[in-house]
């Protein structure tokens, strides 16, 4: 009974721990200066900047066990979930029981994906199918459907669609959904799944999801949408775009790490991936973890606040950013279709280093945080420049530089300032 009370001692300190550390980085986020860091990085992952919701993690870290009705502690859990489930579902116009919590995306794609592949493998235990997606899918989505390959499944067939690499294309960057259409149609077996992300992660190339999601209802195919690089710039309604399933995760909109989302439309059945409790419909067991839904909850409801005019903001900084970068030979990579407002992906032509060398140095002398790439892919090249056929040449020279709602003009005015100053120093002609 003592080494119980004490792991639990112990145990409790580390998240005293972990939350002064949370509340340290905020307050240096609340003091910035120049002295300190520009952040420009937001597609990897964003920072808290709201007051209140470190306030709201704390109170919520301790509380009782909300599979636990028998007292207030654990009633007060549980209906602070169900208000929290409540608000995330009225923000996607969706029940509140078609909101599951899981830890991210990247398991709650696992959940969805391979709950709708196992279901009709165990229901139908002689029949082929098909599943469709894209080829530059995140990989938390892209190694579900190569696992199935792995294993030698000779029941699932995987087909990718290939984005469209012209750059005259309407949908140069972007998936052609005729392109969908023509996967599903020509498929020799039952299609069950197609996957198609909201907006890519590294070029923020947005998707004619709208029209996706009506070939997925004529074909009456299962259609799942990674919507994680989209939610928190624009407000999605599932059920108007024929979207079946969606995930996120709260860290990209200024929520925690470590908490996410899956929407899975109402009375769809998948098979379970994990065993245990009744939690989150049993498709998530385990004790769920109130604060950082809590967090969630608050995250979304301000990013979604004035949305419309907090893209409008975002779109003007992109194209500032984007202009001035331009008249040094420093050019964009611009899909067609539709980018997301807060993600600018450049080539830096001409310099005598790499981009990550490139990206150190703007850290290490300027204070200033950008991405060469997937931030998941940091060991291997880039599967999504690969899909535009980039040239080889120029990948190593490629800076995702992307911003939040709180990023300022002046932010951008010392990206802009500090970025000309270094292509200058490196440029070999």
């Amino acid at each position: 009974m003592k080494n119980k009370i004490i792991r639990i001692l112990i145990f409790s300190l580390l998240i005293i721990l972990s939350i002064i550390v949370m509340v340290k980085t905020y307050k240096i986020l609340e003091t910035y200066n120049p002295d300190k860091i520009y952040y420009f990085d937001n597609n990897a992952t964003t920072f808290i900047y709201d007051k209140q919701m470190p306030k709201e993690i704390m109170k919520w870290i301790n509380c009782g066990n909300p599979s636990n009705n028998l007292h207030i502690a654990g009633k007060l859990a549980r209906q602070k979930i169900d208000e929290c489930r409540k608000l995330i579902s009225d923000d996607l116009m969706v029940e509140s029981e078609s909101i599951l919590f899981t830890s991210g995306a990247t398991e709650a794609n696992n959940i969805i994906i391979q709950g709708i592949i196992n279901k009709h493998l165990r229901a139908q235990p002689t029949e082929k199918y098909t599943i469709i997606t894209t080829n530059f899918e995140h990989p938390s989505v892209l190694n579900i459907f190569k696992h199935y390959i792995d294993i030698g499944s000779n029941r699932i067939d995987v087909k990718f669609v290939d984005i469209i690499s012209d750059t005259s294309s309407k949908y140069y960057g972007s998936i052609d959904p005729d392109d969908i259409e023509n996967a599903i149609e020509t498929s020799v077996h039952k299609v069950i799944l197609l996957s198609v992300m909201y907006a890519n992660n590294e070029t923020g190339a947005i998707q004619d999801i709208e029209k996706i999601g009506q070939i997925a209802k004529k074909h009456n195919v299962f259609f799942h949408s990674d919507a994680t690089q989209a939610i928190g710039k624009f407000i999605i309604h599932p059920k108007e775009l024929n979207i079946d399933s969606i995930t996120f995760s709260g860290h990209k909109f200024h929520a925690p790490k470590g908490i996410g989302c899956l929407y899975m439309k109402h009375k769809c059945e998948i098979e379970k991936l994990c065993y245990g409790g009744e939690q989150e419909h049993e498709y998530r067991p385990g004790t769920e973890n109130t604060a950082f839904i809590v967090a969630l909850a608050i995250a979304l409801k301000n990013a979604h606040t004035n949305r419309e005019q907090k893209t409008k903001d975002l779109y003007k900084l992109r194209n500032y950013i984007k202009k001035e970068l331009k008249e040094i030979d420093v050019i964009s990579i611009e899909p067609t279709f539709g980018v997301t407002p807060n993600t600018l992906l450049v080539i830096v032509k001409g310099i005598d280093t790499c981009n990550k060398n490139f990206a150190t140095e703007l850290s290490n002398v300027m204070h200033i945080c950008v991405g060469v790439s997937s931030a998941c892919q940091t060991k291997s090249s880039s599967h999504v420049l690969e899909a535009m056929k980039i040239d080889e040449n120029n990948r190593d020279k490629i800076i995702r530089i992307s911003m939040s709602d709180y990023t300022t003009f002046g932010e951008c005015e010392y990206l802009v300032d500090c970025f000309k100053k270094l292509v200058q120093k490196h440029r070999t002609t």
